[in-house]
Formats: C-alpha cells, structure tokens, sequence
C-alpha cells in the first residue's frame, strides 16, 4: 500500500537522489528521488490547508504551452518553508558531489548552486509569502490530477448531520484565484539541463473552497478519497468516492520544458492517511 506522508512527517535529509540517467530525448538527465536509499518508494505527503492567490497558470512560455498539464502556484506559510528549503539544499548536496555526473562540463561550485531552480520561490515583497509551483496534470490525462471543489449540500438543515458543504469532482479549470487548497503532492524527480537544475513536484489530489466559504467538511481525506455522505454528480468526469492511484503512471520530469520520459509503474494501491482538518484563512 502507498504510503502518503503527512507534512510534519516528511525529512527531506533521508531522502535518496539516484544516479543521473540520460533521458531518451537525448536532452538533459534524470533522477529519481526515492524516500530513502534503502526504501525504493515514490515520495507523496499531503500539504497542509494554503491558498493559491493565481490560480491555475499554462505550463511552459507563450506559444509552447503544454497540451497536458498546468501550474499552479501555492504560498507557503513559516512552518512549510524550512521543509521546503530542506528539499533545495538535500539536491544541491548531490549536484555539488556528483557534478562530475550531473553536468557535461567542470563548473565551480559558486556557478553550479547559481544554476539552481530552487523549490521555494521568494516574492519580490516580504509582505508576500514564498511560494512553491506544482504541476497539475490535465483532465482526460490517464494520470490526471484529481480536483474536488466544496460546494453548498442542498441537504443541510434538511437531514441531520448532513454538512454544509460536499466535494465535488471538477476539472483544473474552476480552479479559482485566492482559494484555499490541500493537496497530496508528489515529488516527481529531479531534472538537470542547459537552463539549470531543479526538483519537480505534481499534485496528485487537490480539493479546494472558496476564500468566502466557512470550512465545515470534517471528514475530507484527500489521500484516501471522499468520506462524505454524499457527492455531487459530474458528468465531465468519473464519480468516485474512493480516490486510488493510476496502475501506470507516466511520470515526466520536464519542468525545465523537456522531453517527457517514461518512469516507474506508480502503486494501484488505496491512498490512505488521517481525515484532513481544514482550519480557517
């Protein structure tokens, strides 16, 4: 069964980078970051409740825009950035050991940590909070991103212990600005070409509300699927209330805009973790 970490969980120094493998593209490497090198396991943990104050953005630069997936940036509030800075200092480590693998030419380490794509993104202003951006795969993908929205229950105050709210599946498009979000994020590789190097992370599952919305949903597990009474019918995409990953995942490391490459099977296991509690903005 696939383990989901939750964040306080997470310890980016035992995490295990592999060797550089050159991509079938012939552009750029690859590696795989594994739990630990002893433990051969996909990294997925759940983010705690944040907003994303843009919303869903294109993937790639004006008029080479992905066809199957978009970003979306999240803020990171003080707790979170320490772990994420963690994740940039675990692959500058490697890529400062094995630079001799990572890059085709001999760089001084000041130009090869100058080199990086850091996973926390400062803002221009402290009064801004850093940010992270995650890859959100499509809908119709066959490793689509699973996207849950809370909307009003038309059973509340009608039927006793009905919620306020429900979850329902919608696409990466209602996605609004200034929601608030939880996601199980999965860190999808490392990536080294001519622009840099860097760490990608994907969003497995996302569930999100409207800023103007009072949080009632108690029992939401993102990881582990819909435990609510109900859900609302969608026709633009599967009904589900037991969320589970794909057999075969194509797990592309191309934030840098590269080539896709193919990766290993993801588990068809059930994502189970504790019910998230999603606090008030």
């Amino acid at each position: 069964m696939q383990n989901v970490l939750q964040f306080s969980d997470i310890k980016p120094e035992q995490w295990h980078v592999t060797t550089p493998q050159d991509r079938s593209s012939g552009h750029g490497k690859q590696m795989w970051v594994n739990r630990s090198e002893d433990i051969k396991e996909k990294i997925l943990f759940q983010l705690p409740a944040t907003k994303a104050p843009f919303g869903v953005q294109p993937d790639g630069q004006d008029g080479n825009e992905s066809t199957y997936k978009s970003t979306i940036m999240l803020d990171l509030t003080p707790d979170m950035v320490p772990v994420f800075a963690d994740i940039d200092k675990l692959l500058l480590k490697h890529a400062l050991q094995d630079k001799k693998l990572w890059f085709s030419k001999t760089m001084a380490d000041e130009k090869i940590a100058a080199k990086q794509f850091p996973v926390v993104k400062p803002q221009s202003s402290p009064e801004w909070a850093p940010k992270i951006k995650v890859k959100i795969f499509k809908d119709g993908q066959k490793n689509a991103t699973k996207i849950y929205k809370a909307v009003p229950n038309p059973d509340y105050g009608k039927v006793e212990g009905a919620e306020k709210l429900i979850a329902h599946r919608v696409t990466e498009n209602e996605i609004p600005r200034g929601c608030q979000v939880t996601a199980v994020i999965e860190v999808g590789g490392a990536w080294v070409s001519q622009l840099g190097f860097g760490v990608e992370l994907r969003a497995q599952q996302m569930f999100f509300e409207h800023k103007d919305f009072e949080p009632s949903i108690k029992d939401f597990n993102v990881a582990g699927g819909i435990s609510l009474a109900k859900e609302e019918p969608n026709n633009a995409t599967k009904n589900e209330t037991t969320v589970v990953d794909d057999p075969s995942l194509k797990r592309s490391i191309d934030a840098d805009g590269s080539d896709d490459v193919e990766g290993r099977e993801a588990s068809a296991a059930e994502l189970p973790i504790p019910p998230a509690k999603i606090p008030k903005m």
